[in-house]
């Protein structure tokens, strides 16, 4: 300094933004705000045994460990002189470093080296409003992590409005599907989940004006029976409402008994099926499910009645007491008219 002039600031304490690198010193590594303020500070883990520098007859070698996140070597270690009579024996346990993984003899060299494989990315630890996450890749072979990155904090996240189709209804069999509208902006609009799991695009299609997005009734036939939630998501933010799958004949389940066939019947449990009654409590015909329908469906027993009329039905006595009724009424009159002529022939005989 020349003059003597000094300057001063504010570092905010508010609004950090921490960088994706890692820091580091002896003990911890961390995520670092230009303000000097730490995020996601956690102790070294370190790996296994490095070779460096394999150790011949005559001279030794050297090895270290690092820290499988950051990096940081935490450890290194000498390797001793083999010696004229010694002779390799290759370690089960996988060696590694940044690019490769081998089996290893106690006197650094190496076989069965190869390049790591790593898998897709595994959440270490997951972002919050306000701190950042970490996910890492991992070797599918011998479980070195290949990569590292930070999950950005999430902020505040916005919940947007239904605005329409809200909680709607949709009968299975319906030719039309469902429209749902939603305020978010379809700029930031990434797709949608049904019951928490992200559906493909080819299942719905999408309108602007905020968010218009209509689920097509192929995809809707093969949703089960009862409610659903439906999820917009958002680069920013999520909306939820609910949706639910009904049968044809308006029911959402098996458990549901049907409605009767005619008004003024009941119908009554017998097993996995309904029988329903007319108001004498005679039968007339039995409701089963169909799985493939998603419905109840009636089946009409046959009419009682026999072919021939004649004959009456089991159980109905009307026929049989019409047929006493003319009998007895038969009777009455061939009684009455035999009474009649035993009087002609009583006055014949007495004059």
């Amino acid at each position: 300094m020349v003059c003597g002039y000094t300057d001063s600031g504010t570092i905010p304490v508010e609004g950090h933004t921490f960088g994706t690198g890692w820091e580091s010193d002896g003990t911890n590594h961390w995520n670092e705000c230009s303000c000097g303020e730490k995020a996601n500070v956690a102790a070294h883990a370190p790996g296994s045994w490095i070779t460096d520098l394999a150790a011949t007859e005559t001279t030794d070698g050297s090895k270290h460990k690092e820290c499988t996140i950051c990096g940081y070597i935490t450890e290194t270690e000498v390797i001793p002189a083999t010696g004229e009579s010694h002779s390799h024996t290759y370690g089960t346990e996988w060696k590694s470093d940044g690019t490769n993984h081998w089996n290893e003899c106690s006197c650094g060299d190496k076989t069965n080296i190869a390049a790591h494989t790593p898998g897709d990315w595994v959440v270490k630890t997951p972002a919050t409003e306000t701190t950042n996450g970490v996910k890492e890749k991992i070797c599918s072979v011998c479980g070195y992590i290949t990569d590292t990155d930070v999950i950005p904090a999430t902020g505040s996240s916005v919940v947007y409005d239904i605005t329409k189709g809200a909680n709607s209804s949709w009968k299975k069999g319906t030719l039309t599907g469902v429209t749902i509208t939603c305020d978010g902006d379809i700029a930031k609009f990434t797709g949608i989940k049904i019951g928490g799991v992200l559906i493909g695009a080819d299942k719905y299609t999408k309108d602007s004006g905020s968010t218009v997005v209509t689920f097509k009734p192929e995809y809707l036939e093969t949703l089960a029976l009862g409610a659903h939630t439906v999820e917009f998501i958002y680069d920013d933010g999520i909306a939820q409402t609910g949706l639910t799958i009904l049968a044809a004949d308006g029911t959402t389940d098996p458990e549901t008994p049907p409605e009767p066939k005619t008004p003024g019947n009941t119908v009554e449990p017998d097993g996995d099926k309904y029988i329903e009654k007319d108001p004498d409590g005679k039968p007339i015909g039995e409701w089963t499910w169909d799985e493939d329908k998603g419905e109840w469906v009636f089946d009409q027993y046959p009419p009682a009645q026999d072919s021939d009329p004649s004959i009456p039905v089991t159980g109905d006595d009307t026929d049989m007491i019409l047929w006493l009724l003319l009998g007895g009424a038969s009777l009455t009159v061939l009684g009455g008219l035999t009474v009649t002529r035993k009087r002609r022939k009583y006055r014949v005989v007495n004059k």
